[in-house]
C-alpha cells in the first residue's frame, strides 16, 4: 500500500493540525494510472485514498500526478510530478477557493 502512516502519532497530529485551521493536502506521484482515469490502477488509488480518509478522519485534498512529465520536460519544476511545483500551483490557483496560502505557515 502506497499510503502507510509513518507511525501511531500521525492521526493525532493530523487532527490537531486540522483543529488549528490548517488545510491538509496530499501530493502523490501515481504514474501507473497513466491516462486511464477510470482504469483498474485509478480505482486502486481511489480506494487507497478512501481508506486513508477513514484512517485519518480529517478532511484533506489529494492531488495525484498520473503521468510522466512530458518528453524534454523531465526536470521542469512546473510539471506535476513531485519534485516539481505543478500540483502545488494548481491547488493554489484552481482548488483553494481564492485563499492565498500563508507560506510562512506552510510545511511538508
Amino acid at each position: 500500500d502506497d499510503f502507510v502512516l509513518l507511525n501511531a502519532h500521525v492521526t493525532r497530529v493530523m487532527k490537531k493540525l486540522n483543529d488549528d485551521g490548517y488545510k491538509i493536502c496530499i501530493f502523490s506521484n501515481q504514474g501507473s494510472v497513466k491516462g486511464a482515469l477510470d482504469g483498474a490502477k485509478a480505482r486502486d488509488i481511489k480506494l487507497r485514498l478512501a481508506n486513508l480518509t477513514r484512517e485519518l478522519d480529517v478532511p484533506f485534498q489529494a492531488f495525484c500526478a498520473t503521468q510522466s512529465n512530458k518528453p524534454g520536460k523531465e526536470n521542469d519544476p512546473h510539471e506535476y510530478r513531485k519534485g516539481g511545483i505543478g500540483m502545488w500551483t494548481r491547488m493554489v490557483r484552481v482548488h483553494n477557493g481564492d485563499v492565498v496560502p500563508d507560506l510562512e505557515r506552510c510545511f511538508f
